[in-house]
């Protein structure tokens, strides 16, 4: 049965073609082709996107065809379009065009070109990244390690900052901003390291107003070859102005050791030189500690106090198991008139011993 279906189909088929060909001209054939080729201009060749801030530059060339006066890109899958007129040259031409008011996310363009007889050329196609608040809000800037004012040629005052830099692709460095002494609004740019070796770096602020703020933000080119700069959070900071503790002393006293068990176990004279660097107003790190000198890391802090009193702070060699801390009971103390120190602090050794320390700071 099923060679016999087969059969018959293959006879239908070949009357009906037998039919065809009995009622039909030799030329009558023409009229099922269109009236002319099909004509193709030449298409945009090259076809770029660069991603900008909220918008994207496409670019392209126009290579062999002379006939080409526009061009249209498509996107949102041909819902939105812009035309772009087209004037050749005798060269390679290369069409650039900015799409604004874009949302941040990612389109793909579809261009095609036209001749003055409206025929349409194939089309090219390129996706492309459009980026915005979203993409600056994971952004890191610098830190800022340190900014202090410091002297400067009379009548003003100068600022340092101490950065703390890194380097990722794209990074182009640090925008700074503030208004210095004579009102002007100045600016200063610190540019990254693209080798990624330095993790510091430092910047002279010139004639910053003591106790003013200045802002700063890092700034990113966005993926490759972007149009636009992108910028991450503004942040402010503020130079700390010496207090009137910073400054040079000489201490003189005695470090008492103790063991574990609290048995004195000797002493030992202190004849040192304290470095006391500006915190905050009432703060100061110093640069030495006991008879150690600046030991192995050791982080140590005093602040005086409304009432004059001292508390300390910090660890030796930065060891949370070695705090130093005010002796117990004894009290700690700082003369404005004489600009003198008389203090009593402590730290303890990761084995349980522990050092008293008794010295008078005068101001060198």
């Amino acid at each position: 049965m099923k060679r016999q279906i087969i059969y018959i189909v293959m006879i239908a088929v070949v009357v009906q073609l037998s039919f065809f060909a009995s009622c039909t001209k030799p030329d009558d054939y023409k009229k099922y082709l269109a009236s002319g080729p099909q004509v193709y201009p030449g298409n945009a060749d090259s076809l770029q996107a660069l991603s900008g801030r909220y918008r994207i530059q496409l670019s392209w060339l126009l290579i062999s065809d002379p006939t080409i006066t526009k061009s249209i890109v498509f996107w949102n899958d041909g819902k939105d379009s812009l035309i772009v007129p087209v004037k050749r040259t005798d060269d390679v031409d290369t069409v650039r065009v900015i799409i604004d008011n874009l949302e941040e996310q990612t389109y793909t363009f579809e261009v095609f070109t036209y001749d003055k007889e409206g025929h349409k050329s194939v089309g090219s196609a390129v996706s492309g990244r459009v980026l915005g608040s979203n993409y600056e809000a994971t952004l890191n800037n610098w830190t800022v390690v340190q900014s202090a004012m410091i002297p400067a040629a009379p009548p003003y005052s100068a600022a340092v900052v101490v950065w703390n830099t890194f380097y990722v692709k794209g990074l182009i460095g640090t925008k700074v901003k503030y208004k210095d002494a004579d009102g002007n609004q100045q600016f200063l740019f610190v540019p990254a390291d693209s080798t990624g070796q330095t993790s510091a770096a430092t910047s002279l602020l010139d004639k910053f107003v003591p106790g003013d703020s200045f802002t700063y933000s890092t700034m990113y080119s966005g993926e490759t070859g972007s149009i636009d700069t992108f910028y991450a959070t503004w942040q402010t900071a503020t130079p700390l102005v010496a207090n009137k503790y910073e400054g040079s002393y000489h201490a003189t006293g005695k470090r008492y050791n103790f063991d574990a068990s609290g048995n004195y176990v000797g002493e030992v004279d202190i004849d040192a030189t304290r470095d006391l660097s500006t915190l905050a107003a009432d703060s100061c790190s110093i640069s030495t500690i006991a008879n150690l000198g600046a030991y192995n890391g050791t982080v140590f802090y005093l602040k005086v106090n409304a009432d004059n009193t001292i508390s300390f702070s910090g660890y030796l060699q930065n060891n949370t198991a070695s705090p130093i801390t005010n002796i117990p009971s004894v009290i700690s103390t700082y003369d404005p008139s004489t600009k003198t120190f008389n203090v009593h602090y402590m730290y303890t050794n990761t084995d349980g011993s522990y050092r008293y320390m008794d010295e008078v700071w005068t101001r060198n």
